[in-house]
C-alpha cells in the first residue's frame, strides 16, 4: 500500500510538473498570438497607408498629365502668338516703308 501511495504521489508530482509546463507553454503561445495579432494589425495599417499613397500618387500622375497637356497648349498658343507678332511687325515695317516713300 505504501509503495502504491508513493507511486501515486510521484505520479501526482509529475502531473503537477507537466501541468506547470503546459501552462507555461500556453502562456508563451498566448504571448506569441498577441505579438502576431499586433504584427497583423501593423501590417494591415501599412497596407492601408500604402493604398492611400498609391491613390495620391495616381492623382499626382493625373494632375501632372493635365499640367503637361495645358503646358503644351500654352506653348502652341505662344507659338501662334509669336507668328502673329512677326507678321504684325512685318506689316508695320511695310507700312513704315510706304509712309517714308509717301513722305519723300
Amino acid at each position: 500500500f505504501e509503495t502504491v501511495t508513493a507511486q501515486l504521489n510521484g505520479t501526482e508530482d509529475k502531473l503537477e510538473t507537466e501541468t506547470g509546463r503546459f501552462n507555461a507553454s500556453q502562456a508563451e503561445l498566448d504571448t506569441v498570438r498577441g505579438h502576431l495579432e499586433t504584427a497583423t494589425a501593423e501590417w494591415n495599417s501599412t497596407e492601408e497607408q500604402l493604398q492611400t499613397v498609391r491613390g495620391q500618387f495616381n492623382r499626382s500622375e493625373d494632375l501632372l498629365e493635365t499640367c503637361s497637356s495645358q503646358l503644351n497648349k500654352t506653348e502652341d498658343k505662344l507659338e501662334t502668338s509669336s507668328v502673329q507678332l512677326n507678321s504684325t511687325q512685318e506689316q508695320l515695317e511695310t507700312v513704315r516703308g510706304e509712309l517714308r516713300n509717301a513722305l519723300y
